[in-house]
């Protein structure tokens, strides 16, 4: 699931417990609102949506818990056979994700003694029945699958882009260029005197030998904000100020002031009052801030290449509704009758 909501994400590679909890509610969605007859086929989404999820970790596209990993690197053994198809460590593994059960250090023998599997083979046969009855044709089991399908594909390609990109490597050098650029800043304490002409800002540059700047702020400035305090703006840090600001002050004597500037208020004079440097805070309390920051460009990195490889064209909801319309006399809450 891509969720921005988040919590401080682990810079761990993302396993396969971290990407199913959305598939109960995908199902639920995707069924909510149809009557008796959906229980059935509520049984066969879950168990389409488990097959799904068995071939996403047999393929390798979503991982598969360490331990069932290490000990079946090359191979996915049956663990039972029901009718003429069958079930497989990953296929209970995937079973065991979809209904909530932690199997994150679970070996084979816990998978079958904790009953996981047979309720996989019940699941198993339920959707030979079912297709049997041909529901798997019917339009809201198909919709279910095709949005548990996408969101299994879509979230595994996300947890393998975040892997690559939310490493400690990642983050130590992340770190160190937030390290490097604070060297680079400083906060600053600046007081400043605005006037309309360049003529102004020259006479008052001129004064301020022999007048305090604080007495020509608070007489000539006009920034009201900033005059009745006698210019001071407060601290601020030298990135934040506009490119000429920042290279008028950045090497300025405590107590100095800049000539006059061309500003979009008029003109500007500056005055340092003082000067500190900022200090990052230690790496262990940044790492999960700046783990987060990796994931979220990560994820926002792929959303835009996906876009722009795939762009979206959406139809004009009147073009939609006369489709719908066409189809048996209404509405796709009438095919869901049939």
């Amino acid at each position: 699931m891509v969720s921005v909501e988040h919590k401080t994400p682990s810079t761990k590679r993302v396993g396969a417990k971290a990407s199913w909890g959305f598939q109960a509610k995908a199902a639920a969605a995707a069924l909510s609102g149809f009557g008796p007859r959906a229980a059935l086929h509520g049984v066969f989404a879950a168990v389409l949506v488990c097959t799904a999820a068995a071939e996403a970790i047999r393929l390798g596209v979503v991982e598969r818990p360490m331990t069932l990993m290490t000990a079946y690197t090359d191979v996915d053994p049956v663990v039972a056979k029901v009718g003429r198809e069958v079930l497989r460590v990953s296929d209970a593994v995937a079973h065991a994700q979809f209904i909530g059960d932690d199997v994150e250090n679970a070996a084979v023998p816990q998978l079958i003694a904790s009953g996981t599997v047979d309720d996989a083979a019940d699941h198993l046969a339920l959707a030979q029945l079912a297709r049997e009855q041909g529901l798997d044709g019917a339009l809201e089991i198909r919709a279910a699958v095709a949005l548990a399908e996408r969101q299994i594909l879509a979230e595994a390609f996300l947890d393998r882009v975040v892997s690559a990109a939310v490493t400690e490597d990642a983050i130590r050098a992340r770190y160190e260029a937030e390290k490097a650029a604070l060297e680079q800043d400083s906060i600053l304490r600046l007081s400043k005197i605005v006037v309309a002409t360049e003529e102004e800002a020259l006479a008052i540059a001129d004064r301020l030998p022999r007048s305090t700047f604080s007495s020509l702020a608070a007489s000539k400035s006009l920034d009201e904000a900033t005059a009745e305090k006698g210019g001071l703006m407060g601290d601020v840090r030298l990135s934040e100020l506009p490119e000429e600001l920042a290279a008028a002050v950045a090497e300025l004597p405590i107590g100095g002031h800049t000539a006059p500037i061309a500003t979009d208020d008029g003109y500007t004079i500056l005055k340092l009052e003082s000067r500190r440097a900022q200090r990052l805070a230690p790496f262990s309390e940044r790492h999960d801030a700046i783990a987060a920051t990796l994931r979220d460009e990560a994820i926002a990195s792929a959303i835009a290449a996906a876009r722009e490889k795939a762009p979206a064209r959406i139809r004009a909801a009147e073009a939609i509704m006369a489709d719908e319309a066409q189809v048996s006399g209404g509405t796709l809450a009438t095919v869901r009758r049939l």
